[in-house]
């Protein structure tokens, strides 16, 4: 009977001249790293300390919300300056050439402001994005009430993004709220 065993080693192994000096690892090693590390998470209060850092700071939104506001605004008054120049434009005789310039220059304006917007709107989607996975996996994490004493492979699959080794005793979990332990 033959047993079957997976190693791992680093992807560049023997790309490079200087050829990585990091060894194999297995499968075992890299759940063994999992469980303990898990289990750090577990037993400190670190996990409801660190939800509530996140929702209050890393992840809030509301000076971007504020941004955005006064962005909306000052693009409103752009738009109301463009209908106010073509108003005038269309009823009293002037020199083309010089509403043309004004009319560019706010067109130009309002087209910076929307880009700003835009922007703005990415970084709130984005912030909350980030926000919603790392409560599912804080929610996750909350939900184990005792260290555990086995790898659990669904587990794995909703809490972890990939581990990254640096070397036999240097197995690093990167979680899916983008941590690296």
């Amino acid at each position: 009977r033959q047993i079957k065993k997976t190693v791992w080693r680093c992807n560049s192994k023997y790309k490079r001249k200087d050829k990585c000096s990091t060894g194999h690892i297995t499968d075992e090693d890299i759940k063994s790293a999992f469980v303990r590390e898990i289990n750090k998470i577990i037993d400190d209060d670190i996990v409801s300390k660190t939800k509530e850092l996140l929702d209050s700071a890393v992840f809030s939104t509301t000076s971007l919300e504020e941004k955005y506001e006064k962005l909306k605004t000052e693009a409103e008054a752009v738009i109301n300056e463009i209908n106010r120049e073509i108003k005038i434009n269309s009823t009293i005789a002037q020199d083309q050439a010089e509403y043309t310039a004004r009319y560019n220059s706010l067109c130009d304006k309002y087209r910076s402001l929307q880009e700003r917007i835009e922007e703005c709107q990415n970084s709130i989607a984005d912030l909350k994005a980030r926000k919603n996975r790392a409560s599912e996996f804080f929610n996750n994490i909350s939900a184990l009430n005792e260290p555990i004493s086995e790898f659990d492979e669904n587990l794995w699959n909703v809490l972890v993004e990939k581990a990254v080794v640096y070397g036999k005793d240097d197995i690093r979990i990167v979680w899916r709220d983008g941590k690296e332990i």
